[in-house]
């Protein structure tokens, strides 16, 4: 939670009640409010929801448009950027326009289809390997960048494929941006989607 004090703006001993004004200092930033709304102005972080935000005026469980990002088709093995429209990153993705630029992390559903069309034995695997960071500069493929990952071992059959859907939380830029790389094994072919389900705000 953000660091907030609440100052009743009225004299004497009375309750406060819905009618009257407190001042809120949140962060630094003073604000004047009516009582009724304390509630709904602790809950944001510099104007931005703490909870988690979802496209509810459609009912489904993403932000404005079905629009994915196709991972695999964009991104290749090195850091690429991702980023709103009109933001510079060398890849556009339009569901970010719907995060709010105070916004610290997204919330996203990735989808993992992949196969191999040879013969994979039980001893080989097929691997899918995503990172994700946040900021510009040199990074790493490690386990601490990896965001998502999809493995199967072979079964000595031709054809094997492998779904796997994750859900996940990737830390962004102020400018709505974020890298991401990928990387795979083993594999003939793939198709990886992402979803944008929503957005929060780092309480630490």
């Amino acid at each position: 939670m953000a660091d907030t004090t609440i100052t009743a703006l009225t004299s004497g001993s009375v309750p406060l009640d819905g009618d009257e004004l407190a001042e809120i200092v949140q962060n630094g930033n003073s604000r004047k409010i009516s009582v009724n709304r304390i509630a709904d102005f602790a809950q944001t972080e510099n104007g931005v929801p703490l909870q988690h935000k979802v496209a509810n005026t459609n009912g489904w469980p993403i932000l404005g448009a079905n629009t994915s990002f196709d991972v695999d088709a964009a991104i290749g093995a090195a850091w690429e950027n991702i980023g709103p429209t009109g933001s510079g990153a060398t890849n556009t993705w339009t569901a970010l326009d719907e995060v709010p630029s105070g916004a610290t992390h997204i919330k996203v559903k990735i989808r993992f289809l992949v196969q191999n069309t040879s013969t994979l034995s039980n001893a080989s695997t097929m691997t899918a390997n995503l990172y994700a960071v946040k900021g510009g500069g040199t990074q790493t493929t490690t386990n601490t960048t990896k965001v998502a990952e999809c493995f199967k071992y072979g079964s000595g059959n031709t054809n094997t494929s492998y779904f796997k859907t994750v859900e996940r939380t990737i830390p962004i830029d102020s400018d709505r941006t974020f890298q991401m790389y990928y990387s795979v094994g083993n594999i003939d072919s793939s198709n990886i989607q992402m979803l944008l389900l929503g957005y929060e705000v780092n309480l630490g």
